[in-house]
């Protein structure tokens, strides 16, 4: 019982400790502008809640009613700051990694949208190549067809005229073609970052998914409440329980000696207790030798030294 007393104990200082660390900071994000004055705070509220523990196990037959009443309320009242704290740190925490992995995605979403923008005007372009290159052939046949040969609109005109569109199309398609490959090159690199950086709440997606059926932002969000209330909810009030439980196991080892409250004193005054005089007449015996006991020793009296007055 003395080693499961101690490893309960120590469980329970290690795991207060632990829930005070994370109060502590937590409470100290918060009211951040006033950081160390709130962490040296919350540690003093910390350790007098322990003590307040153990002392309410211990010694509450000692309080009156109000002490007691205070305490509790106290103690609970405590436990619930501490709990808030521990929200505040975990949800930080979170915060901080969903900003990151928020602005990683958003970057690469721009990039895909850059992308995407390019593609489409790569298409547009090699679609208008591919009509001017039949109409181009049409017209010409006809104008050729036609003996329309020379000047503005015949057919040498029109070639020119469609080459020179054909040339300014190709260099727009080269230059569309080279932003195209920096940007899927920059893609590639930001879905790196991002699953860099998504890593963290990927096992929160699954979690979502798995409850909610969704793995967006607000889904992910409502699962890392959930999920931080539960901790709150078990991480103090474990750790109390925990001393209790060390508090229960040592005063059963040594039991607490609860000394009972003196007497009342009367105010009355004692009546006299009578004394009852003891019987001055010796008894003699008839022998000639009388023994008479004394508180130290015998002593042996012969009849011829007794007077006269006592034999009678």
């Amino acid at each position: 019982m003395r080693f499961f007393a101690w490893l309960t104990f120590l469980t329970g200082i290690i795991l207060s400790g632990i829930a005070a660390f994370f109060s502590v900071f937590g409470l100290a994000l918060i009211y951040a502008g006033a950081f160390w004055p709130v962490v040296s705070l919350a540690s003093t509220l910390e350790v007098a809640k322990l003590v307040a523990v153990t002392w309410m196990y211990r010694y509450r037959h000692l309080a009156g009613r109000g002490v007691r009443t205070y305490f509790y309320v106290a103690i609970i009242m405590l436990m619930l700051i501490t709990s808030l704290g521990i929200f505040g740190f975990l949800t930080r925490a979170h915060v901080e990694t969903e900003g990151t992995a928020a602005t990683a995605e958003l970057t690469l979403q721009e990039v895909q949208a850059r992308e995407s923008q390019l593609i489409t005007e790569r298409d547009q372009i090699n679609a208008e190549l591919k009509v001017l290159n039949e109409q181009s052939s049409q017209l010409v046949t006809q104008l050729g067809a036609a003996q329309r040969l020379r000047g503005s609109s015949g057919a040498v005109a029109v070639q020119r005229e469609n080459a020179t569109r054909r040339t300014a199309l190709l260099s727009e398609l080269k230059r569309i073609n080279t932003d195209l490959t920096a940007v899927q090159k920059e893609r590639i690199v930001t879905e790196t970052d991002t699953n860099k950086a998504t890593a963290d709440i990927g096992p929160l997606r699954y979690v979502a998914q798995a409850i909610y059926g969704s793995d967006d932002l607000n889904t992910i969000r409502t699962a890392v409440v959930w999920l931080t209330a539960i901790l709150m909810i078990v991480f103090d009030p474990m750790a109390i329980m925990l001393l209790i439980a060390a508090n229960i196991l040592f005063t059963q080892r040594n039991p607490i000696e609860v000394k009972a409250p003196p007497a009342p004193i009367s105010l009355h005054p004692m009546e006299p207790t009578p004394v009852t005089p003891p019987d001055s007449t010796p008894t003699i015996p008839s022998s000639d030798t009388t023994t008479i006991s004394h508180t130290e020793k015998e002593i042996n009296i012969n009849q011829s030294d007794v007077p006269n007055f006592l034999i009678r």
